[in-house]
């Protein structure tokens, strides 16, 4: 599945930090947002490869895009929650492949314009350090020099700790991913 998040939601080349490890939450990140911010996401984004944005609704995209694949193109699609916290957006998603109970994967959303979005991956050690200080609930994993968190909070406490979190400390804003708006949807 991380082929086709990286693929499908470029965003998770931020997330080949899975490689290096990475953060998930037990539950999606904020309340739904407003299907008129949705509908500001819909169309074609270009990143390190081409994703098609459509709205569902009810906090929920569907992207698409395409992967070579055994020398031939396979459409390949991912949906994510939109997220909201006081002012601040966040996307969320896991291999739904595996079943609803899998981990989400969760970057912080910034629109910079309207055809430009900024997606930041979480700081590992931000969140590691607010596990360890118990601020947080979860589990960390140390594994071969890679560290993977875990949050276990409950959900309106994980949102009340991101939104008491001011110093904009606990996402890696270097190494974002820009997106780019190349066409509105039909």
């Amino acid at each position: 599945m991380l082929r086709l998040r990286a693929t499908v939601c470029t965003a998770t080349i931020l997330i080949a930090i899975a490689g290096c490890g990475g953060v998930s939450s037990t539950h999606p990140v904020g309340s739904p947002a407003p299907n008129d911010f949705l509908k500001k996401l819909e169309g074609t984004w270009r990143g390190n490869n081409v994703i098609y944005v459509k709205s569902l609704g009810h906090g929920k995209l569907e992207l698409a895009g395409l992967e070579l694949d055994d020398g031939h193109f396979a459409l390949k699609t991912l949906k994510v929650i939109v997220g909201k916290i006081g002012d601040a957006y966040f996307v969320s998603f896991h291999d739904s492949g595996k079943g609803e109970d899998q981990p989400y994967t969760f970057l912080k959303l910034v629109v910079a314009n309207e055809r430009t979005v900024i997606l930041f991956p979480p700081n590992i050690p931000a969140f590691e350090q607010a596990v360890t200080q118990k601020k947080l609930k979860g589990t960390v994993v140390n594994n071969d020099g890679r560290t993977t968190v875990h949050i276990e909070s409950e959900r309106s406490a994980f949102d009340e700790f991101l939104a008491s979190n001011k110093s904009g400390q606990l996402f890696s804003i270097d190494v974002p991913l820009v997106l780019h708006r190349i066409a509105d949807l039909p």
